[in-house]
C-alpha cells in the first residue's frame, strides 16, 4: 500500500508541473465517455436542485415520490393539500418491469477468452431469460481496471472496460451481440431516437438509432440532440411505435455507462422500453486519496439517472474504503456519507441550466450496488468454523452493514434482504476456496497470491445490494452466482418494479373536480350575514347637535361570523370624523343580531366640523345674503360603511343627512359686522360681550377641560342663539340651560370651524414658528406683522378677543399661577393656527400670548409636544425693531374696545 501511494504522489506532482500539461487523451476514443474529473462530475453548484421546488406543504406528508413532485407544481395550496390525498393510481397508468442488479468485484482482471456471464445474469443456455425475462439489467463493476498510480490519475487507457462491456452484450444478446446499437457508450438521448425511429418504418430497427442518440459528455457534439427537453405543461411525451424483437436484432439496448477509475456501472433495458426512456443522466463522486491537490477516484461511486416512463430511478454503484481493523468502518460511512451529500444529476454542459439537479432523494426508487467492504466484527477461526459448519445465519449480527445501519451512522433508511448465501469475499482467485486457509501448498500459488495468503484475511460480505423506496418495488431474488475469475464473488438481485406514466387528461380532470368540489366547501364555510337597513337615514343636521341612526347585521349563515369596519380608501379611517360608530367589530353566531348605532355630531375644525362635508365651503359674498335674507340650503351629509366579513365579503351602508348651515363653519369675510366695535362679525363680538361680563361665573374658563364644565346641548343652544341674531334676531345668552363654559366652548370652536384660521398666513406662521421664547420680540412688531398681513375683519377679530385673552391672564397673573395664563393662550394658539394634532408649539404660544399683552415669563410654564423650531439668528434684530406710530395705531390699553 506504502509503494503505492508513493507512485500516485510521484505521478499526481508530475502531472501537475509547472508546465501545466493536461494528461494525454485516451488512445481508445470511446473512453472518452468513462473519464470524468471527479470535481466537474460532483459539483451542482450554479443548479436549481429538485429539493428546493418541493412544497413544504407535501414535504412533511409521507407521499409517492412522483405525487410528491407533481404537488409541487400546483399553484393553490388549498388543492394542493387535496391531491396529496388522492391514490396515485387515479392519474397515472401502471406498467409492471423487472429489473436485474448485479454487482462483482472483477479484481483488476481482464475477462479471459469466451469467459461466460450467463449463469450470473440468470440466463439459460439460448441466450434469453424465457418468462423472468428482465427489462432493466444493471450491472456494476469495481476494479474492472486495475488501481495502478497510472490508472487512478486517469493517465492510461483503459481499454479493458470496453473488454467487460462485449462479455456482457454477449451473455445478454447472444447472437445478436457486437452490433452498433449495442456498442453505444454514455448517456442514451431519446429525441434522437424519436427522430431516427420515424425517418422510415421500412428501416432496419437495427440501425434506426444513430451515434446522435447518445451524449457524449467530454465534446459539444449536437445541440439539437439535447437529451434534456423539457415536457410540456402536462408532462405528456409524444408516443413512438415500439421496436420490434425479431431475429437477429438485440433483445436489449445500452442507455448508460459512466466510470470512475475502477467503478463502473452499465445500465441495459430491452428494444421495446427505449421510447419510454428519458432524462438519462450520470456522475460520480470520488472518496478516495486525498492528496490536497484533490481527492482520487480510486474509491468512490459512479450513478445513472433516469427516468422509465415517468418514474424517476437512480443506480448507484460503488467501492467504499478497504481495511479490516477495527474502526476502519468509520471510513466507509464517511464515504457513504459523502457520495449521499455529493452525488448530484445535472444537465450536461450546453443544455438549458435552469433545469433542475437531482439527487438521490428525488427517485421513485433508488437501488445501491457495489463492494460496500464491510467486514464481521468475529475473530478469522469463528468466521471459518461457522461457513464450514454451513452456519452463517450466525454471523449476521456481526456484520458491519447490519450493525452501521441499525445504528443510523450509514445507509439509513436503505433496505436489504436477508442474506442466504456464503459471504463473497475472499477467495482465490480461480476456486471456491477462501483464501488464507492455510491448507495450500506454496508451490501452487503464485507469489502474488502466496502474499494474498498470508494476509490471511477473513471472509466477509463485501458485496452488497440494498434499494431504497417504499413504493412500487419489491425484491424476488438477492443471491450470490459461483464464478471464480476473481476474488470476489459476484451477486445479484432480481426486483419487481411498477413504473407509473402519467395521464395528463386524468390529472386534469382529478384537478378540476378537487377545485369544484373546494369551491363547493368553501362557499359552505363561508360567513353568510345580511343588512336589514342599509341606508341610514339621520335627518336635519345642525352644527353641534347630535343626531343618530342604526342599522341591523344578521348572520343568516351556518357558521360564525367575525365583521369589523374597514376604510373604503386604502390607509383612510373607517368613518368621518363627524361620526362615531359603535361597535366597529364583533362576532355573530349563526341566527345572531347585532345593532350597530350611528351617532353624528357636526362641530370642530376641518375633519368633524363643516368643512369635512363636500360642497360646504363658502366664501363669496352671496353667502351673506344667503345668511340674513333667506333660510340657508342644506348641505348634503353623506359617508359609506363598509362591513368586511372574515373569510367572506363586504357590505356597504349608507349613511345619509341634510346639514343646515350657520355662522360657525363659515368663512370670517362673508359674516355680518356690528356697528359696534367696528368691523368685528357680529357673532365673535355677541361671543366675547357675554364672556367679558361673566369670568366671574366661570373660574377655570379655557383653562380645564370644556367636558368637565360646559352643559350637554350647551353649545348647540349657542350655535342656534347666534345664528338667529344674524338674520336680524335679537336674544340673550343669558338663558337656562347656557353657561358660560358653554358660550366659551362655542367661542373656541368657531375658531377651529373657520375654513381659514385667523393665522393661517404663511408669512405670519412663518415668522410665529422662528419665534425665540426666551427670547420673543416686541409687541409693535408683531402687531405690525399681523396689521400687514391679515384682513380688516381678522385683525378686527384678533384685537377684540386679545382683550379677553388680557383680561384673563391678568387675573391669573394676579394669583400668580403661570400654568394657567400658558393653559388659556395655548387654547387660542390651538384653534387661531393651521389645524395639527399636536399641541401648538411654544414659539406659537409666545406668539399669541405676545399679541395679547402677556408677561413673557408665562411661556417657562408650557411644554409642547411638538418640536421647537430654531433660528437664533433672527431674534434678536426683533428686540430692536420699531414701526411707525401710524402703522401700529394705537396701544392696547386693556379696555374691552381698544382701537
Amino acid at each position: 500500500m506504502r509503494s503505492f501511494l508513493a507512485d500516485v504522489k510521484r505521478q499526481a506532482l508530475q502531472a501537475t508541473s509547472t508546465t501545466n500539461e493536461r494528461a494525454p487523451a485516451p488512445t481508445t476514443a470511446w473512453v472518452s465517455d468513462f473519464d470524468d474529473d471527479a470535481s466537474h462530475a460532483s459539483s451542482a453548484g450554479g443548479f436549481r436542485t429538485a429539493h428546493d421546488a418541493r412544497s413544504s406543504a407535501a414535504a412533511t406528508v409521507e407521499l409517492h415520490p412522483l405525487a410528491r413532485e407533481w404537488s409541487a407544481r400546483v399553484s393553490s395550496s388549498t388543492v394542493r393539500q387535496a391531491f396529496v390525498r388522492e391514490s396515485i393510481d387515479a392519474y397515472t397508468s401502471q406498467h409492471p418491469l423487472k429489473v436485474f442488479c448485479g454487482s462483482w468485484n472483477t479484481n483488476g482482471k481482464a475477462p479471459k477468452e469466451g469467459m461466460d456471464i450467463r449463469s450470473w445474469l440468470k440466463m439459460d443456455a439460448r441466450g434469453g431469460f424465457g418468462a423472468d425475462a428482465a427489462d432493466v439489467v444493471v450491472v456494476g463493476f469495481q476494479e474492472i481496471i486495475p488501481l495502478t498510480p497510472g490508472n487512478v490519475l486517469a493517465v492510461q487507457d483503459s481499454a479493458q472496460t470496453e473488454m467487460w462491456e462485449a462479455v456482457l452484450d454477449r451473455a445478454l444478446n447472444g447472437d445478436a451481440a457486437n452490433q452498433e446499437s449495442t456498442r453505444r457508450r454514455g448517456a442514451f438521448s431519446e429525441s434522437s431516437y424519436e427522430r431516427a425511429a420515424s425517418r422510415t418504418s421500412t428501416q432496419n430497427v437495427q440501425d434506426a438509432t444513430p451515434d446522435a442518440s447518445w451524449v457524449n459528455f467530454e465534446d459539444d457534439a449536437n445541440d439539437d440532440n439535447d437529451l434534456f427537453q423539457a415536457m410540456d405543461a402536462r408532462n405528456a411525451r409524444p408516443r413512438l411505435p415500439a421496436v420490434p424483437t425479431m431475429k437477429g436484432v438485440a433483445m436489449y439496448r445500452p442507455v448508460a455507462q459512466k466510470q470512475l477509475v475502477g467503478v463502473y456501472v452499465t445500465v441495459w433495458v430491452k428494444a421495446t422500453l427505449l421510447t419510454h426512456v428519458t432524462e438519462v443522466r450520470v456522475s460520480t463522486v470520488s472518496t478516495g486519496i486525498n492528496l490536497g491537490l484533490g481527492v482520487l477516484g480510486n474509491k468512490g461511486a459512479a450513478a445513472v439517472w433516469m427516468k422509465l416512463r415517468s418514474t424517476p430511478l437512480v443506480f448507484i454503484c460503488s467501492h467504499l474504503s478497504a481495511g479490516s481493523k477495527p474502526g476502519d468502518e468509520v471510513k466507509r460511512n464517511e464515504d457513504y456519507k459523502a457520495i449521499v451529500d455529493q452525488l448530484a444529476f445535472g444537465p450536461r454542459e450546453g443544455v438549458d441550466m435552469s433545469q433542475e439537479v437531482y439527487r438521490i432523494d428525488d427517485a421513485a426508487s433508488a437501488i445501491w450496488i457495489g463492494d460496500l467492504n464491510y467486514r464481521l466484527n468475529l475473530p478469522d477461526n469463528v468466521v471459518r468454523t461457522s461457513i464450514e459448519a454451513g452456519n452463517i445465519s450466525s454471523l449476521l449480527a456481526a456484520d458491519q452493514l447490519n450493525i452501521e445501519r441499525v445504528a443510523g451512522r450509514a445507509f439509513a433508511g436503505w433496505h436489504e434482504s436477508e442474506v442466504t448465501f456464503a459471504p463473497t469475499y475472499k477467495y482465490r482467485p480461480g476456486t471456491n476456496v477462501y483464501s488464507g486457509t492455510g491448507d495450500t501448498d506454496d508451490n501452487d500459488v503464485e507469489g502474488a497470491q502466496k502474499k494474498e495468503e498470508e494476509k490471511k484475511r477473513s471472509p466477509a460480505w463485501c458485496d452488497r445490494i440494498l434499494w431504497k423506496g417504499d413504493f412500487d418495488i419489491n425484491l424476488i431474488d438477492y443471491g450470490r452466482a459461483e464464478l471464480t475469475h476473481s476474488d470476489h464473488k459476484p451477486v445479484y438481485a432480481l426486483f419487481s418494479l411498477v413504473v407509473r406514466e402519467l395521464q395528463p387528461q386524468k390529472l386534469q380532470d382529478l384537478l378540476s373536480n378537487l377545485r369544484r368540489q373546494l369551491d363547493a366547501e368553501e362557499m359552505k364555510s363561508q360567513p353568510t350575514c345580511a343588512i336589514l337597513n342599509p341606508t341610514v337615514d339621520l335627518g336635519r343636521l345642525r352644527y353641534a347637535e347630535e343626531s343618530s341612526g342604526r342599522f341591523t347585521m344578521s348572520n343568516t349563515g351556518d357558521v360564525p361570523a367575525n365583521f369589523s369596519l374597514v376604510s373604503p380608501v386604502p390607509g383612510g379611517p373607517p368613518y368621518p370624523a363627524w361620526l362615531n360608530v359603535n361597535p366597529t367589530s364583533g362576532r355573530l353566531l349563526p341566527g345572531e343580531e347585532c345593532i350597530v348605532n350611528i351617532l353624528a355630531k357636526i362641530e370642530g375644525g376641518r375633519m368633524s366640523g363643516p368643512t369635512a362635508l363636500s360642497g360646504s365651503h363658502s366664501t363669496s359674498s352671496n353667502a351673506l345674503d344667503t345668511l340674513v335674507d333667506v333660510e340657508p340650503q342644506p348641505k348634503a351629509a353623506d359617508a359609506i360603511l363598509v362591513i368586511r366579513l372574515e373569510n367572506g365579503r363586504d357590505f356597504f351602508v349608507s349613511v345619509q343627512g341634510q346639514y343646515t348651515p350657520c355662522v360657525f363653519g363659515q368663512s370670517l369675510e362673508t359674516l355680518p359686522t356690528a356697528m359696534f366695535p367696528p368691523n368685528v362679525p357680529q357673532v365673535v363680538g355677541m361671543l366675547v360681550d357675554h364672556l367679558f361680563e361673566s369670568t366671574s361665573a366661570a373660574p377655570g374658563l379655557f383653562r380645564v377641560p370644556f367636558d368637565n364644565v360646559a352643559t350637554k346641548g350647551g353649545m348647540a343652544a349657542v350655535s342656534r342663539a347666534v345664528s338667529d341674531i344674524t338674520r336680524g334676531g335679537s336674544v340673550s345668552l343669558s338663558v337656562p340651560g347656557v353657561n358660560a363654559y358653554d358660550v366659551g366652548q362655542s367661542l373656541i370652536s368657531f375658531f377651529s370651524a373657520l375654513p381659514e384660521r385667523l393665522l393661517s398666513s404663511s408669512a405670519v406662521v412663518t415668522a410665529a414658528d422662528t419665534v425665540n421664547p426666551d427670547l420673543p420680540p416686541s409687541k409693535d412688531f408683531v402687531d405690525a406683522l399681523v396689521n400687514t398681513h391679515l384682513s380688516i375683519k381678522a385683525r378686527a377679530t384678533l384685537r377684540h378677543t386679545t382683550t379677553l385673552v388680557h383680561r384673563l391672564t391678568e387675573e391669573c397673573a394676579q394669583t400668580g399661577s403661570a400654568p394657567d395664563i400658558a393653559a388659556i393662550v395655548s387654547t387660542f394658539a390651538k384653534c387661531w393656527f393651521p389645524e395639527s394634532s399636536m399641541m401648538p408649539s411654544r414659539s406659537r404660544v409666545a406668539f399669541v400670548g405676545i399679541l395679547a399683552g402677556c408677561r413673557p415669563s408665562f411661556i417657562r410654564a408650557y411644554v409642547a409636544d411638538a418640536v421647537e423650531p430654531t433660528s437664533a439668528a433672527f431674534a434678536p434684530q426683533w428686540a430692536s425693531l420699531a414701526a411707525p406710530a401710524q402703522t401700529l395705531g394705537t396701544t392696547s390699553s386693556g379696555n374691552l374696545i381698544d382701537f
